[in-house]
């Protein structure tokens, strides 16, 4: 059951849904915030289905778009609602509007640097980097270029010294969040993963990647060139990494216009909005319904969970000594 609540910790998703919702930081949502929700659920690998708690009720489940909730309750899901992406909620509480809100072309000749954004190792999935530095500086044409790197790979410090070593910025958001470990802890920037993210995406004239992912969705969101480059790829052709690949291929048939060299962002703007999910975003008072939000507790102290780490510190963990 913790692993299942745990997703919605995922990159400050939760965080940001409960802002717009107006609730405190305190609360769990008691159900499934999928951290992710571009193209069709079989194209990510996502098992849509009923899922229960220990006594047997139904856990509802929020996703990004309307095509998901459809899919789901063909699946036999009941408690399926759509909510829009944590994204859009984050652009909202920053007042920024998407491309599609603003009337703002694609920033086509903006100054910036190009940013990279390889994929990403998969927890279990560690392969060695292969960085592609002479085909970046062909894509750059004179650019600074910088490297966005997913936490594991950034804290390898032989992945990221290849990349410093190509003469590249290496940024990242920070940290996921663990499934298993204190998920709700705000270290590493989980908690500020979005922000970060769109700080980086600010000061890039373009960004691309090797293969389809929210990163790109995100730039695009902003109106911000993308482009995929297989031949970006940082996979070494000895590494088997046929079921991501498998993925991918998948995925790529949802942006097959973002692998043209001169694709007009323009042009697809209504596509990135509906991924996004644009016209399933709430008002404060739509999603606490659609949240069912229900107050179980008042026994919770206001700084939890921190006054509970700073407790839990103050007692020292069962079966550890000073000593140890």
């Amino acid at each position: 059951m913790g692993a299942v609540l745990s997703e919605q910790f995922a990159y400050g998703h939760r965080e940001e849904v409960l802002w717009a919702a107006g609730l405190p930081f305190n609360a769990i949502l008691w159900g499934i915030l999928p951290h992710a929700g571009i193209g069709r659920p079989e194209e990510l690998g996502f098992e849509l289905q009923r899922r229960k708690d220990p006594i047997g009720r139904e856990i509802p489940q929020w996703f990004w778009n309307e095509s998901w909730v459809t899919e789901a309750q063909a699946r036999g899901v009941k408690r399926a609602y759509a909510l829009g992406s944590p994204w859009l909620y984050h652009l909202r509480r920053k007042g920024i509007l998407p491309a599609w809100e603003s009337g703002r072309p694609a920033m086509q000749g903006t100054p910036g640097y190009l940013l990279f954004v390889p994929r990403h190792t998969w927890e279990g999935h560690v392969y060695p980097a292969r960085v592609p530095a002479r085909e970046l500086e062909v894509l750059a044409q004179g650019r600074d270029i910088c490297v966005l790197l997913a936490w594991p790979d950034f804290l390898c410090r032989d992945t990221r010294s290849r990349y410093e070593e190509a003469g590249m910025q290496v940024h990242c958001a920070g940290f996921r969040a663990s499934p298993y470990f204190l998920p709700w802890s705000a270290a590493g920037d989980r908690t500020c993963f979005l922000e970060n993210l769109r700080q980086t995406f600010a000061g890039a004239s373009q960004v691309v990647s090797e293969s389809p992912g929210a990163a790109l969705v995100y730039a695009a969101s902003l109106g911000v060139p993308i482009q995929i480059v297989p031949e970006l790829s940082t996979v070494p052709a000895d590494q088997d990494l046929r079921a991501y690949t498998d993925a991918i291929a998948r995925l790529s048939s949802t942006l097959r216009w973002a692998y043209s060299e001169n694709n007009d962002l323009r042009k697809h703007v209504d596509q990135i909005a509906e991924m996004l999910g644009a016209d399933s975003v709430r008002s404060q008072e739509q999603l606490l319904g659609v949240l069912q939000w229900k107050v179980l507790s008042k026994e919770l102290p206001a700084d939890w969970p921190t006054g509970w780490e700073k407790r839990r510190q103050a007692v020292g963990s069962p079966g550890m000594s000073e000593s140890t």
